[in-house]
């Protein structure tokens, strides 16, 4: 069974959203000493009912929304030190297809066209069916990777999700965009928008990491 390494970033998150870390993990269904092992890990379904969790136990439909605006430095992961190592969108894109798999069942295939990058997000080969607040939050984590990589307000062209995204206003406010239902989870940038020099850029770093 696929495993993956449980991110120092839920720490910080629980905190920050006000999340008691024991009672989140009891409700989980998973070790109360979980977040302070030095090689914990998840399985697909512990991954997904982490999520299914917080969703349950704050019960706001913009969860995400208050997720992705408080995201920082600290909530780092392997994969987000990557991205914004890099040069630009287009890069840092794929560095995360490389290395997000290594902390959740997420995987992304990139296609760059002479106008636009389209990214699309798909969770493998399981039974599980990811919370609305999964697809909500990675498909703005990518949107908020731009924008704080390059202190820009990168609007993308296109965001899909299969499950409309409630409050819709709210989400559309936040991506900039008119939100579309469609059987993918996936959203598209200007080529120019995805050239963007990363202001973060780092290669010393990246090299180093």
């Amino acid at each position: 069974m696929e495993r993956f390494s449980v991110s120092s970033g839920w720490k910080v998150l629980l905190a920050d959203l006000g999340v008691p870390v024991r009672e989140f993990l009891a409700m989980a269904q998973l070790p109360k000493d979980l977040f302070e092992r030095r090689d914990a890990s998840l399985a697909s379904a512990d991954y997904f009912r982490l999520w299914e969790t917080l969703t349950i136990l704050l019960g706001d439909a913009q969860l995400p929304l208050r997720i992705l605006r408080n995201f920082s430095a600290e909530m780092f992961d392997p994969a987000t030190f990557a991205a914004f190592c890099s040069p630009n969108l287009i890069v840092a894109s794929q560095r995360i297809q490389q290395f997000k798999p290594l902390i959740g069942p997420m995987h992304l295939d990139i296609e760059v066209h002479p106008e636009r990058l389209r990214l699309g997000i798909h969770f493998g080969a399981t039974s599980e069916q990811p919370a609305t607040a999964l697809i909500a939050v990675e498909l703005g984590y990518f949107v908020q990777i731009a924008r704080m990589a390059t202190r820009q307000v990168v609007v993308p062209l296109r965001v899909i999700s299969p499950r409309t995204l409630e409050p819709k206003l709210a989400y559309e406010e936040f991506f900039g965009c008119t939100l579309e239902l469609g059987d993918s989870i996936g959203l598209e940038f200007s080529r120019a928008d995805a050239e963007r020099p990363f202001i973060t850029e780092n290669q010393a770093m990246w090299a180093l990491f």
